[in-house]
């Protein structure tokens, strides 16, 4: 009955952590493609022409600036086209 409950518990939270991201990437998702798309246009005023940013995927795609993402995409051409052998 021990190990049936302590299963339990230990199912219980691990599914509580996925519910809670399952919850938070599409709005983490939004809030980049927005923070992009206000870059974008700051960028476009002539305000900013580059920006550093932690996971910029979709932040640099949608800027279509200079980007440099702090946790390892290191360039805005690599969310544009991919990794190639240019980049």
């Amino acid at each position: 009955l021990t190990g049936y409950i302590a299963a339990f518990g230990w199912h219980t939270a691990r599914l509580g952590d996925h519910l809670v991201y399952a919850n938070y990437y599409p709005r983490l998702l939004d809030s980049h493609v927005r923070l992009g798309r206000a870059l974008h246009d700051l960028g476009r005023e002539g305000v900013v022409s580059g920006f550093a940013l932690g996971d910029a995927g979709a932040a640099a795609y949608h800027s279509d600036l200079r980007a440099l993402d702090t946790y390892g995409l290191t360039s805005h051409r690599i969310a544009r086209e991919g990794v190639s052998a240019d980049v």
